[in-house]
């Protein structure tokens, strides 16, 4: 059992690395398709608008430059909150309760703080 965990450990940082850079690579992927998009389609000049989660895959499939705009963003502010899930996944796993307590926490003030967004 200890060597199981002692495999988890190493592999870890490995995970949580690759979570960022695929996330961060996807996200400014997102952010250069929208710019691209905004430039040789347009967009009107009035004020942008915001599209909710539900929409941005309807925008995508439109080529919508502002869909690809709001995916970049929200799959930048999600790939740290993943980081804070795989690791607290880890740190039950080793039985790390002090971390456990932290991750727990950041993840609690993530959700506080969605849930109040939501309500402005």
């Amino acid at each position: 059992m200890q060597e199981k965990i002692n495999q988890i450990e190493l592999k870890a940082p490995k995970l949580i690395s690759r979570i960022l850079i695929i996330g961060i690579s996807i996200a400014i992927a997102c952010l250069i398709t929208g710019l691209l998009i905004f430039i040789f389609k347009g967009q009107p000049h009035s004020a942008l608008p915001t599209l909710t989660i539900t929409e941005i895959p309807k925008g995508l499939l439109r080529l919508d430059a502002i869909a690809y705009f709001s995916a970049g963003i929200f799959i930048m502010i999600l790939t740290p909150i993943l980081r804070v899930i795989t690791a607290l996944v880890m740190f039950i796993i080793n039985k790390e309760t002090v971390y456990i307590l932290i991750a727990g926490a950041v993840l609690v003030l993530v959700v506080i703080s969605y849930i109040i967004a939501r309500g402005l």
